[in-house]
This record gives C-alpha cells, structure tokens and sequence, in this order.
C-alpha cells in the first residue's frame, strides 16, 4: 500500500506542478527567467522521513489508539499526502512544458539541523518542545480537522513526551533525524523566444 500511495501522491504533484509552470509560463516575458527552490527527495534517501523524529508523530498515534483514547479507523484513515521530488522528476516535469528550458538545476543542503536546532542540542525538554511546536504548525490543522481538537492536542502532548524521552536518551547530535527535510532543488527556468 505504501508504495502505492506513493505513486499517487508523485502523480499528483506532476499535476499539479505541471499546472502551476504553465500558469507562470504565461505570465513570463519571452526570455524571462523563473528561479525555483523546493523542497525535494535526496535521491541517495528515498525514504526521507523514516528515521526522523517524524515518525514520533505517528508513534504518539499509535499509543494513543492502543490506549483506547483513538479509534484505530483514525490512524488508518489519516494521511499527509506530501511528495518531495527528486530531482529527476523535477526535469522530467519541466520538460513537458512546452517553451520551459532549465538552464540550471542542482540541489542543495540547507542543514538547518545544525544550523538552527543545534543550539537546544543541550536542553531536550526545550528541543522537544520547539520541535513539537513547529511539527504542530505543519499539520496540527489537518490533524485537528480529522480527530478534533481534544484529539488533537493528545497526539501532540505524547509527541512531546516521546520527543523529550527520545533526546534524553541520545548519546549524539543527528541534525536529519531533527530535521529530515534539509534537501531542496535550486531551480533556473527561462521561457523560449
């Protein structure tokens, strides 16, 4: 099932992607250059989000329904469906886009691991904390909206206590299991005269 889920979400951002170029393309002078960053795959890690803490995330429901506080239809039921393109699809996808030429694509490391939550790496209940809230501001309103707001904040409040228990317990500092999305693809696009 994963992988089936996995085409489709890479499907449908090919649609939609493919979408937005061409809605830019129109808006594009003859000549004119479009500069991209996203968010992409690294393809040396294809499975970009297992082994993060993200995956404490959907510990925290799993505890929660094997508790009975969640039904199992809600963890079963509740998906992110995020795709972050390697860089090979994001070619493929330009080039089918009449009148698009890249000029330049490369990707890069932002290592925000090390650069931005490093600095709590000596204070785990406050790096749990800060990444429980910045996990909550990407998708607690999806959460929320599919197991409601008491819910919502259980999923949460567990998410921290297993944040909290994990940090403690690390011997080393891992700037991709902090954050798992430090890869992204730098972009130029020009449209043909």
């Amino acid at each position: 099932m994963y992988k089936d889920a996995k085409k489709v979400y890479a499907e449908r951002w090919r649609h939609e992607f493919t979408s937005f170029l061409t809605c830019r393309k129109t808006e594009m002078a003859n000549g004119g250059m479009m500069f991209l960053l996203i968010m992409s795959s690294d393809e040396a890690r294809p499975n970009q989000l297992q082994g993060s803490c993200f995956q404490m995330l959907e510990e925290s429901w799993i505890q929660l329904v094997e508790q009975g506080t969640l039904q199992s239809w809600q963890l079963e039921t509740f998906n992110i469906p995020w795709h972050f393109p390697t860089l090979m699809e994001l070619e493929s996808a330009i080039n089918g886009v009449s009148d698009l030429r890249i000029q330049q694509i490369r990707a890069m490391h932002t290592y925000v691991g090390d650069t931005y939550w490093k600095q709590w790496s000596n204070d785990p209940d406050e790096l749990a904390r800060r990444l429980t809230n910045f996990y909550r501001s990407i998708v607690s309103n999806v959460i929320e909206k599919h197991v409601g707001p008491m819910n919502c904040e259980l999923i949460f409040t567990r998410f921290n206590d297993l944040l909290e228990k994990n940090l403690r317990s690390r011997s080393t500092w891992d700037p991709y299991w902090i954050y798992p999305w430090d890869h992204h693809a730098m972009v130029e696009i020009t449209k043909e005269q």
